[in-house]
């Protein structure tokens, strides 16, 4: 990395992201935070509460909320709330999780909040889809990617709708505005529309790292990262302008560096916590990155992070 700032955030981050849960309906096969349906982790109440205060220093301009399933956390629908008062606000969605009657409500309360929906959708092709996501998955996503249109999401230009692509392979992710197209083209066949499609590349950590130590590809794929290392995409590191917050308060870089325990750290050597920002609104929250050879994978080829390519092609 030639630029040394980039080992830094880019002054004071404008988005914290919010693991709220690890418990997920779903358990994919690229997932790098291993969630699942035996997965119990929750945030607490306090947690939630010393986020909502730190999202209101002038430099929060977003909190975008992620797990597992979101959804599957209690008090989802009263964080949403509190946090749309004070800053734009995203959650992450499996879509299938909205399926079940118990979150069916959720749908109503994202339009009526206007909060972005960031829709997991790895391929538009239900086999491919379900290999990642699991049998039956593709056609309650269709179903459910309907329902958030008939509430104005990727249609009526205020209630914004995006999808995220994963690839299937231990590949890099093909170009995201010709894969936006072939989204496009092949959705509005099944009368679905959204807003923007994110191609996140996978990450060779959690589940996704374990299938590739299973299948030899582990090296390979790390290698491939490596060797399409982009110097450009370093400007455009998620963790340079967020702040990640763990189900149990820890505050890290990004949700990569939570999957693996890398923490923040304070100036006595223990782990930052989201308690010691809102205990002192003076603390900054600038900081620098810890790095691993993981972050390759948001540095290769045209970058990746949660908001899809940071380098646009020419």
């Amino acid at each position: 990395m030639d630029d040394a700032s980039c080992l830094r955030t880019a002054g004071e981050p404008s988005t914290i992201q919010v693991n709220v849960t690890a418990r997920c309906n779903l358990a994919c096969a690229h997932c790098h935070v291993e969630s699942g349906p035996h997965r119990t982790e929750a945030m607490s109440r306090a947690a939630m509460e010393a986020v909502l205060a730190v999202a209101e220093r002038p430099c929060i301009d977003t909190v975008d909320v992620t797990g597992g399933a979101p959804e599957m956390h209690p008090d989802l629908a009263w964080f949403i709330e509190r946090a749309a008062g004070t800053a734009r606000v995203m959650v992450r969605t499996n879509l299938v999780i909205l399926r079940d009657p118990a979150y069916r409500p959720l749908l109503d309360r994202y339009a009526e909040l206007g909060v972005e929906v960031v829709a997991s959708l790895p391929n538009v092709h239900d086999a491919q889809a379900e290999q990642q996501r699991g049998g039956g998955t593709f056609d309650p996503s269709i179903e459910v990617l309907r329902e958030l249109n008939a509430r104005g999401y990727g249609r009526d230009g205020e209630h914004v709708l995006d999808l995220v692509f994963n690839p299937q392979w231990p590949v890099l992710p093909p170009d995201q505005g010709e894969l936006e197209a072939v989204y496009r083209r092949r959705l509005a066949e099944l009368d679905v529309s959204f807003d923007h499609l994110f191609a996140v590349a996978n990450n060779p950590i959690g589940r996704y790292g374990a299938h590739l130590l299973d299948t030899g590809e582990f090296d390979g794929y790390l290698d491939l990262l490596i060797d399409n290392f982009n110097q450009q995409a370093c400007a455009g590191m998620m963790c340079r302008r967020q702040l990640s917050v763990g189900w149990d308060g820890r505050v890290y870089d990004c949700d990569f560096n939570q999957a693996l325990g890398l923490a923040a750290r304070r100036e006595d050597g223990g782990d930052r916590t989201i308690f010691d920002y809102a205990a002192d609104p003076a603390l900054p929250l600038a900081r620098a990155i810890r790095f691993r050879n993981h972050c390759y994978a948001c540095t290769a080829g045209s970058g990746s992070s949660c908001g899809g390519t940071t380098v646009q092609r020419s």
